[in-house]
């Protein structure tokens, strides 16, 4: 048995981000066809790591805030697989011309923040993608900008995909 602490470990610590999520957003991703995602909030790597871990000839494109650096040192081992930017996500997204199969939205978890990000996704989104947001049942500001994104764009909601009380819920065009 290895007792020695994994890249990832030594970075975060032991069981950082083990409370099922990755393995709900692994069996999720399983049968995709997706080549290219964008994620909107890096924080701990988990859905990063899991959509590059089930589909290994896809690419992902992260956003977060200027503190994420440190937390980028452990996906040295995805190469080019994973990119990341640094700075206010809207704004990111603004600035963005390709069109992404997955975007998973995990930033600023404020109504208002919520609701910029969404409302720059389907412009970004290539034909028969989805959208996932995670923090849905944890957050009634999360909601509330997922239903008013949803009326106003003519996307519906799913039920949470997460094994935990969070619940990420997927977004597809109705």
């Amino acid at each position: 048995m290895n007792d020695k602490p994994t890249q990832i470990e030594q970075v975060y610590g032991k069981d950082y981000w083990d409370d099922g999520n990755y393995q709900s957003l692994c069996n999720y991703y399983f049968d995709k066809p997706w080549k290219r995602g964008l994620e909107v909030g890096f924080a701990w790597s988990m859905s990063a790591r899991a959509f590059l871990d089930t589909l290994p000839k896809a690419t992902l494109l992260s956003l977060d805030m200027n503190d994420a650096m440190k937390k980028a040192k452990s996906m040295k081992e995805y190469g080019k697989r994973w990119e990341l930017k640094l700075g206010d996500s809207s704004t990111l997204m603004k600035s963005l011309k390709e069109k992404f199969d997955y975007i998973y939205i995990d930033g600023d978890h404020t109504y208002e923040g919520v609701k910029k990000d969404l409302d720059q996704a389907p412009r970004l989104l290539a034909k028969g993608g989805q959208i996932i947001c995670d923090d849905y049942g944890n957050a009634e500001s999360i909601r509330n900008a997922v239903a008013d994104f949803c009326a106003e764009h003519q996307f519906i909601a799913s039920s949470p995909i997460n094994s935990n009380a969070n619940g990420a819920v997927v977004l597809c065009k109705s």
